[in-house]
């Protein structure tokens, strides 16, 4: 019986490889996005209006927070299947399970 080929697939449009200073740049960014929210949400008090009170600067507040989510959101998606897909394909590799 012929061995079975698994797939193989070509993740060089998100990083080169799992192993790459690309993808360790990649991780160490979104790492660094995940705390600059955290402290950004800290310094604006992001988090429940009490009266529900809305002006220019809860706003402008809120916009910044979003688009600095939505930002880590699309980093973190595209860091996060890459890790996937690349498991996928051989989940014995040490690096990828880890």
């Amino acid at each position: 019986m012929p061995e079975s080929i698994l797939p193989h697939w070509d993740l060089t449009a998100a990083y080169p490889g799992i192993r790459s200073p690309e993808f360790d740049a990649g991780c160490v960014k979104l790492a660094q996005e995940i705390r600059d929210c955290q402290e950004s949400w800290d310094r604006q008090v992001i988090g429940y209006l009490e009266g529900g009170m809305v002006d220019a600067a809860v706003a402008t507040a809120f916009d910044q927070a979003l688009a600095r989510w939505s930002s880590l959101q699309e980093h973190a998606r595209i860091l996060i299947g890459f890790i996937h897909c690349y498991v996928s394909t051989d989940s014995r590799d040490e690096i990828g399970r880890a």
